[in-house]
C-alpha cells in the first residue's frame, strides 16, 4: 500500500480488515475475471491462466490475493495439478457494507424506467 494512502486511511478512522482485503482483491480486472470463471465451479490454475491469457506466475499473483481476502481457496487434486474454487462467504460483509446504498440504485432505476416510457409515449 502506498505512504499516502496508508494516512489518509488512518485519518479516516478506516482500518486494514477483511471487507478492505475483500474490496482490494476485487478493484483489479483480472481478479474479478477468475471469480466470473469460478462462478460454475473449481478450475485448475492452468485452464484459468490459459483462459485469462495470464502466465501461471501472473495467476499466482492474482489467486494470492482472492485466498488473502478469503474469495478463493486452492487445493492439489490426485495428480498435484493445483485447483481454485470460489469461496464467497467472504463476499457476506461486503454485502452488508453495500446494503444501505441499494435503495440510491432502485431510485435511479424507477426513474430511468419512468424516462424510457415517458419517451415511448411521445415516439421517440
Amino acid at each position: 500500500m502506498h505512504h499516502g494512502a496508508a494516512k489518509a486511511r488512518a485519518m479516516a478512522g478506516y482500518g486494514q480488515g477483511p471487507t478492505d482485503d475483500v474490496f482490494h482483491a476485487l478493484a483489479h480486472p483480472a481478479r474479478r475475471a477468475l471469480l466470473d470463471l469460478l462462478r460454475a465451479g473449481d478450475k485448475a490454475e492452468a485452464e484459468l491462466a490459459r483462459a485469462l491469457r495470464l502466465s501461471r506466475a501472473e495467476l499466482a499473483e492474482h489467486a494470492a490475493h482472492l485466498a488473502q481476502a478469503g474469495l478463493v481457496s486452492r487445493k492439489e487434486d490426485a495428480a498435484g495439478a493445483a485447483r481454485l474454487s470460489l469461496t464467497p462467504a467472504a463476499l457476506g460483509p461486503v454485502d452488508a457494507w453495500l446494503t444501505p446504498y441499494r435503495p440510491f440504485k432502485l431510485v435511479r432505476m424507477a426513474d430511468f424506467q419512468r424516462l424510457v416510457e415517458a419517451e415511448r409515449r411521445n415516439g421517440r
